[in-house]
C-alpha cells in the first residue's frame, strides 16, 4: 500500500521546479484578485476565471488556464474545493498570422536593423524564400550583403 501512495504522489509532483514557477507567475494576478474579493478559494466562480483569461491573449492565455487548471486539481486532492470553475473552459487555438512580404520601405528598415550575423542570416533567408519582393533584392544586396558579412564560407 505504502508503494502505490507514494507511487501517486510523485505522478502529480511538477517534472521540474521551473514549471511551478512558471505556474506561479502565470496565476499570481489572478490569485491576488481574488485573495483581496474572496475568503476562500470555494468563492471563485466559472466567471471569475473567464474574467482573468478575458485579459490574457495568445500563449499567456494558454499558460494562464493549464496553470489554473493544475492549481484547481491539486486544491480538489487536497480538499480545498469541492468543484472546478475551469472546466470546460477551452483553451483556444492559437492563431498564427499570416506572414506577408516586406514593402520596399520596408527592406529598408530590415537592412538597417540587420546588424548582427544572425539577423543578416534571417534577413538572407528570408529573400531566397521569397518573403521579400524580387525588386527588393537589389537594395538588400547593395547593402553590402555578401556571405563574407555573414560570417558564412570566409
Amino acid at each position: 500500500m505504502a508503494a502505490g501512495a507514494a507511487r501517486r504522489r510523485a505522478a502529480h509532483r511538477a517534472r521540474h521546479r521551473a514549471t511551478g514557477n512558471n505556474y506561479l507567475n502565470s496565476v499570481l494576478p489572478a490569485l491576488t484578485t481574488w485573495s483581496g474579493r474572496y475568503h476562500h478559494p470555494r468563492e471563485v466562480t466559472r466567471d471569475d476565471v473567464l474574467a482573468v483569461l478575458a485579459t490574457v491573449h495568445g500563449a499567456q492565455r494558454s499558460n494562464t488556464i493549464v496553470a489554473l487548471r493544475s492549481l484547481v486539481a491539486f486544491c480538489k486532492r487536497n480538499g480545498t474545493v469541492f468543484r472546478n470553475p475551469t472546466g470546460r473552459i477551452k483553451v483556444g487555438e492559437h492563431g498564427y498570422s499570416v506572414i506577408q512580404p516586406l514593402r520596399p520601405g520596408e527592406v529598408g528598415e530590415a537592412v538597417a536593423a540587420a546588424t548582427t550575423p544572425a539577423a543578416r542570416l534571417v534577413l538572407a533567408l528570408a529573400v531566397t524564400t521569397g518573403r521579400v519582393k524580387a525588386s527588393s533584392i537589389s537594395m538588400i544586396s547593395s547593402a553590402c550583403f555578401s556571405w563574407s558579412l555573414l560570417g558564412i564560407g570566409g
